[in-house]
Parts: C-alpha cells; sequence; structure tokens
C-alpha cells in the first residue's frame, strides 16, 4: 500500500474539519506526527497511523480511547486533549491539542539539569498514577513519551504517546496475566520482566520512568546495544549503581531500583513513597522541593517552535465509564 508524502501547506480533512500542515514534527516506520492548524488558526497536534495488513487495528485507537476516558475521569492537567480523528484509505489519523513535543528529544544531546529532570519526574509520576489508577498500563515509558506544554504550560509535562498501552484492570478487577506476553517497549527503557516476557503491571512503567530520568541526566550506558548486552547491564547496576545514578543521588535512586523490584504483576506501586524518595533525592543533588516546579531547561532558552496555543471544549463527567475492549475500536 503506497503511503502518502506529506509536505507543509497540504490539507486533512475529517468529516468536520480542514486540518493545514505547518511542520512535521517526527516520523517512523509506523507513522509521522504534524504541528496543524484549522481554518479558525487554532494550532493542534495531528498524529497519522499508516494502515498495515500486520495491524488489523490501529494503536491509535486505544490511544484515543484513553485519551477520551481521561477527559471524562479526571481534570488531570497531564494529558492532551481529544480533538478529532478520522480514517483515510492509506491512513489512520487523531488530532490533539498542541504540545512542544521536541522538547525534551531534541535537548537530550546536551542532558538535562537535575533539577529539570527530578521536575519532570514528579509530575511524569503524577501522570503514570492517573493512568493507572484508570486501568491502564502504558508499556512504553521512555523520553519521547513526555512532552510540555506551549506558551503558558511550558512547565507542564504531558504524557503522549499511548498506542502501545493496554488494560490492566477491568471493571475493579486486575486482569489475569498471560503466561507469556509478547515484549512489548523499547529495549533501552523495558523493565527487566518485560524482558522475560512477564506480563506487564504499573510497577513496570515505574521501572521504565527510572531509566527514563537516568537517560535525560546522563544518558544510559546501553543504548544502540543488542537486547541481551542492555538486560546483562541492567541486571550489573542492581550490583553497583553509584555511576548509573550519579547526579541524581545513587542512594536514594538504588532504593527505588530495590523497591521496584520487589513488586510483582499484582502488588501496587506505593506512590507517595516513590515520590518521597524522589524528592529526598532531589534535595542530596541540591535541588529543595520548593525549585522543582521553577523553569525548566527548555524555558530558559528561546524555543525554535511558535508559542502559539489550541483550544477545546472537553466534556468532564464525574464517574469514570467502565473500560470496555469495543471502546478501542474507535475507527
Amino acid at each position: 500500500m503506497e503511503r502518502k508524502k506529506f509536505k507543509k501547506g497540504d490539507v486533512i480533512s475529517s468529516k468536520t474539519t480542514r486540518y493545514s500542515l505547518k511542520h512535521q514534527i517526527e516520523s517512523s516506520k509506523f507513522g509521522c506526527q504534524f504541528e496543524v492548524s484549522n481554518d479558525a488558526g487554532e494550532t493542534f497536534t495531528l498524529k497519522v497511523e499508516w494502515k498495515s495488513k500486520d495491524r488489523p487495528n490501529p494503536k491509535l485507537g486505544m490511544e484515543i480511547a484513553i485519551l477520551k476516558h481521561i477527559r471524562q475521569s479526571t481534570v488531570s492537567t497531564h494529558y492532551v486533549d481529544f480533538i478529532d480523528h478520522c480514517q483515510k484509505p492509506t491512513f489512520y489519523f487523531l488530532v490533539a491539542t498542541a504540545t512542544d513535543s521536541h522538547q525534551i528529544m531534541a535537548n537530550l544531546k546536551k542532558r538535562f539539569s537535575p533539577r529539570t529532570v527530578f521536575g519532570v519526574a514528579l509530575q511524569a509520576l503524577e501522570a503514570l498514577q492517573e493512568l493507572h489508577k484508570l486501568g491502564y498500563v502504558h508499556r512504553d515509558i521512555r523520553p519521547a513519551s513526555f512532552c510540555p506544554g506551549i506558551g503558558a504550560k511550558s512547565g507542564t509535562i504531558y504524557l503522549v504517546n499511548m498506542g502501545r498501552a493496554s488494560i490492566f484492570r477491568k471493571d475493579g478487577k486486575v486482569r489475569k496475566p498471560r503466561e507469556k506476553a509478547p515484549i512489548r517497549g523499547t529495549p533501552a527503557f523495558m523493565s527487566l520482566p518485560a524482558h522475560a516476557h512477564v506480563e506487564q503491571s504499573p510497577r513496570d512503567d515505574v521501572e521504565s520512568l527510572l531509566y527514563t530520568l537516568v537517560e535525560m541526566a546522563n544518558g544510559l550506558p546501553w543504548r544502540g546495544k543488542p537486547e541481551d548486552t542492555i538486560l546483562a547491564e541492567k541486571k550489573k547496576i542492581r550490583q553497583d549503581s553509584t555511576n548509573f545514578f550519579r547526579q541524581l543521588s545513587p542512594p536514594n535512586m538504588k532504593a527505588l531500583v530495590e523497591y521496584i523490584d520487589k513488586l510483582d504483576y499484582y502488588t501496587p506501586v506505593d506512590y507517595p513513597y516513590v515520590t518521597k524518595k524522589l524528592i529526598e533525592a532531589a534535595k542530596q543533588e541540591d535541588c529543595p522541593e520548593g525549585t522543582l516546579n521553577d523553569d525548566y531547561d527548555w524555558e530558559l532558552v528561546p524555543s525554535v517552535r511558535g508559542s502559539s496555543q489550541s483550544t477545546s471544549n472537553s466534556s468532564k463527567s464525574d464517574e469514570s465509564p467502565p473500560i470496555s475492549d469495543n471502546d478501542t475500536k474507535q475507527f
């Protein structure tokens, strides 16, 4: 199936709205992402997923279901608003409120200050707690899973890219894990159980978050290496993590790794404890809790991206509707 080649100025239309492509944010073998504007001049993010015979159910379906569920259940500031979606002959797409999605990835080469890393960590943990509370596991936590807002929201961290998420708890009951689950996630950031084909649960997202923080601060030593080498090095840091967690308070971060390693599929994450250890780690690195909401590294220099903001009118409900497998079939 031939894939359409998009260029600046192209228009992608849903049943109700025309979206003009302003620039491409990222691209992969599965799809691409653009900053777009509607006829009213409002700016949004548009995500494209290519149709494939190997993936009869689009990953964007799960992402749309989660975004809808979140907005029906919470007023969380850590998630974008779902705006629109549609399908075309060769691709699916969804539209959401715009974020400055390039900032964290663009700055990884020069790394981030400990204060910014811990500030992101606390917001990311809040976002994960909210996702887990609704019964989902992200399964692909990495730097690209987080991005700041734009304009006045440049200090707010959003959890994005939820196409690999799964339902962990349904109707109040934790789903029985499969004996051998397919591997989901990015090897450099996957948890130890995920490498072993163990069904993922909230504890796996938190372990992946710790690797994400190290990547932001120091860079992971196993990036680009084969999966068996990555697995061996992850096991090695369980013995000596001083250099691995440099700038991030090795004693406190090691305590978090040891805590997470004790959790199994059914054990709930103690989010207050994880938060406490992150705050203690920040203090040990001369980052008092009161400074963790100060301007982040990307806010201290002019952004190469525009500061326009999108608007939406998301409806809110006091009650969370039951999760249904059919909810992921959005197209």
